[in-house]
């Protein structure tokens, strides 16, 4: 009897239902182990269950394990606040070495958005990269457009564009929403030694046109920690942006494992968001643009003039989701190859322009999936039929996103016995906080049948956990995912029949708890 314990624990007999046949040989293959205390009857019986496992011997498919996906989104470097969801985490854990590892009968989705605001890029990286390597088929990451847009620096960061280029012929992005051109920035920054140089060029990219105006000293801090509290000069910290979207850099080595999108059973994972314009588009790899190179700003103007093509009528999403994956690996392959401006056809381009341009709305004008959002000040955009059926007719009732700052919760969307959306960026949490996070964290679990667990914490330190029904399911009805008459989001179910709701009007939240009674009479 002491040996059975050496069964593995998920093949226990109290885990599974097996049909008489597998009972008959399995009491054999017990009574000859106990008997002759034989370590092969021991091991034939661990492999027995095994088989049962995969074969019709199981009597009930209930009894099996089903597969769990966890998600989170948009990082943005805090290593701090990916630690507190890891340490929450019903999938994720770390090792005793720091290493990330993923639990048996699960997948993990990271919803993109890597880099940028917090201190720990690097670090952050190291860890996706390694946890992708060890489950190439289990975790799958996402390209949000703060992974895509650093493409940007192989080129803008050039000698030809900083040292051989006139400062006044360096015009502000306007298609990023810069307003202050290379030289301005200078000029209003004399006090503090900037002048046309490499170094300059990369905090002026870094505040004004990718809304990361710490992340130049944020990379000096982590370079130091990472050389034991060494000294990290501006040139250390130059060299480090441009060494990682070299081959071998780290924000390349994401880029080449990651993707636009992923299906999951009856989910569809993206960065950011479908419009009915998105829907079956592929990019042209040579001729879908950023912006102009002598003026900066958009060089379309309308969704027509985006170039690409659209998949024939009936294409599936799945087909669709993988062509726009490939889309994206043919763009790292032309990237790798000609990184620097070359004029060609009467226009400036790099290698990777498109995936650049992919993360931009004014140049997608509606046509992509990393940057839309499913809210417009805090009121959803209405679903059109037509990006309905597309969606249902592959089987996909379920689309997960990130990209928009949900304050500290997921938002749950859900039209009834059609399509549910997931919304959850929590990177706007407390704009209390130094990272506008605070204590908000949440992990969201997407079963195989169609349920959905959210827990974790708002910022004010109350914990929630909560589980929604499948949206396809009989039973589907939940507060969790509807509105109140004066505008409030119900977001969240606590503890003692409590829910927690949100309303958003520009940058002002306001916040309440209310009792479930009071809910149902509204």
């Amino acid at each position: 009897r002491h040996r059975m314990v050496l069964l593995p624990q998920h093949y226990r007999c109290t885990d599974f239902k097996v049909g008489k046949q597998g009972w008959i040989c399995l009491a054999i293959s017990i009574t000859l182990a106990v008997v002759y205390e034989s370590a092969l009857e021991i091991d034939l019986v661990a492999d027995m269950f095994k088989k049962f496992q995969s074969s019709r011997l199981f009597s009930s498919k209930r009894h099996q394990r089903r597969m769990r996906v966890s998600y989170i989104s948009d990082v943005e470097g805090n290593l701090e606040y990916f630690t507190n969801f890891v340490n929450r985490s019903e999938v994720l854990a770390f090792d005793e070495n720091g290493n990330l590892e993923l639990s048996d009968y699960s997948m993990f989705v990271f919803g993109g958005d890597l880099f940028d605001k917090g201190d720990a890029d690097i670090r952050m990286a190291r860890l996706l990269i390694n946890l992708k390597k060890k489950y190439p088929k289990r975790c799958f990451l996402l390209i949000g457009n703060r992974d895509a847009n650093k493409l940007r620096f192989a080129s803008e960061l050039s000698d030809d564009d900083v040292e051989n280029r006139p400062l006044n012929e360096i015009p502000p992005i306007p298609c990023v929403g810069c307003k202050i051109s290379p030289k301005e920035f200078i000029e209003a920054n004399a006090e503090k030694g900037f002048k046309n140089d490499k170094i300059t060029r990369l905090k002026w990219m870094l505040k004004e046109t990718l809304g990361s105006e710490a992340a130049f000293e944020n990379r000096r801090s982590e370079l130091s920690l990472l050389g034991n509290g060494t000294s990290i000069s501006d040139q250390e910290v130059f060299d480090s942006y441009m060494e990682s979207v070299r081959e071998g850099g780290f924000v390349l080595e994401y880029l080449k494992l990651a993707q636009i999108g992923v299906i999951l059973n009856n989910t569809l994972y993206i960065h950011g968001g479908l419009t009915p314009q998105s829907c079956g588009f592929i990019p042209d790899v040579k001729r879908f643009r950023y912006f102009d190179r002598s003026t900066g700003d958009v060089v379309v103007n309308s969704v027509d003039e985006v170039p690409g093509r659209i998949l024939p009528k009936g294409s599936t999403v799945s087909s669709w989701i993988s062509e726009l994956n490939e889309f994206a690996k043919e763009c790292i392959r032309d990237y790798i190859e000609s990184p620097m401006w070359s004029y060609s056809q009467g226009y400036w381009r790099r290698g990777g322009e498109a995936l650049m341009a992919y993360q931009s709305t004014p140049a997608t004008q509606g046509r992509g999936v990393v940057v839309p959002t499913f809210l417009n000040h805090g009121e959803v955009i209405p679903f059109s039929e037509e990006m309905v059926s597309y969606l249902l007719k592959d089987g996909i009732s379920r689309v997960v996103v990130g990209h928009k700052p949900v304050a500290d919760s997921p938002l749950v969307i859900r039209e009834e016995g059609k399509i549910e959306i997931i919304m959850a960026d929590t990177s706007y949490s407390d704009p209390e906080a130094t990272d506008n996070r605070g204590m908000a964290v949440a992990e969201v679990l997407l079963e195989e049948n169609g349920e959905t667990t959210i827990h974790g914490v708002l910022c004010d330190g109350k914990e929630y956990r909560y589980t929604t029904p499948s949206i396809e399911s009989k039973k589907a009805k939940t507060l969790i995912g509807q509105k109140t008459p004066d505008g409030y989001w119900i977001k969240a179910a606590m503890d003692g029949d409590t829910y927690y709701l949100v309303k958003t009007e520009g940058r002002k939240v306001s916040k309440k708890y209310v009792k479930r009674i009071l809910l149902s009479k509204a």
